[in-house]
C-alpha cells in the first residue's frame, strides 16, 4: 500500500522537472504550426501590420526571435513578406501570451529561489544577525562572534571562512 503515493509522489516530481518543459514546448510548435496555416491560407490584408526596420532598431526591447519573428513593443509578430524597407507582419497573439506566462513562470521561479538563496547565504544571514549559534548536546553554545562583513556567501562565488 505504501508503493502507490512513493509511486505518485515519483511521477509529480519528475513530470514538474521532466514534464512540465516538454509540455510548454509542445504547445510553442502547435501555436507556431496554427499560425503558419493562418499565413499560408486565409491571411486577410487587413491583418497585416507594417513595422519598419528603424523602428525595431530603436526598441530597446525588441529583438529577433528567428529569421521570421520578432519580439516588437511587448509582442510577437510573423514576418510575413518585406516591403522595401519595412516589414508587412502579423500580430501573434496566442505567441504573445505563451511567453508571458513562460517569463511569468520563470519569475516565479526565480522568486522561490531567491528566497532559497538568501536563506542560505552568509553575508545575509550575518546583516541579521551578529553572533552564529551551535547547538551541540541541545545547550545552546556561542562558540564565536565571527565577524562576516567582509565575507562573501558561498552561492555568490567564492566562500571564504572568516578569520577567528
Amino acid at each position: 500500500m505504501s508503493l502507490i503515493p512513493a509511486l505518485l509522489l515519483c511521477g509529480v516530481v519528475l513530470w514538474l522537472s521532466i514534464g512540465e518543459p516538454y509540455f510548454l514546448l509542445a504547445k510553442r510548435l502547435v501555436i507556431r504550426h496554427e499560425m503558419k496555416e493562418k499565413i499560408l491560407h486565409n491571411l486577410k490584408a487587413s491583418e497585416l501590420t507594417y513595422i519598419s526596420m528603424e523602428e525595431i532598431q530603436k526598441d530597446p526591447s525588441s529583438y529577433w526571435e528567428n529569421d521570421h519573428e520578432v519580439y516588437f513593443q511587448g509582442e510577437m509578430y510573423d514576418v510575413v513578406r518585406t516591403e522595401g524597407k519595412a516589414y508587412a507582419c502579423v500580430k501573434d497573439h496566442a505567441e504573445s501570451d505563451w511567453k508571458r506566462d513562460l517569463l511569468k513562470r520563470l519569475d516565479q521561479d526565480f522568486e522561490k529561489r531567491f528566497e532559497f538563496k538568501k536563506l542560505l547565504d552568509l553575508k545575509w544571514y550575518s546583516e541579521q544577525t551578529e553572533t552564529i549559534l551551535f547547538y551541540p548536546s541541545n545547550e545552546p553554545t556561542c562558540l564565536a562572534d565571527i565577524p562576516v562583513s567582509t565575507g562573501v556567501g558561498f552561492l555568490n562565488g567564492v566562500f571564504s571562512p572568516p578569520e577567528i
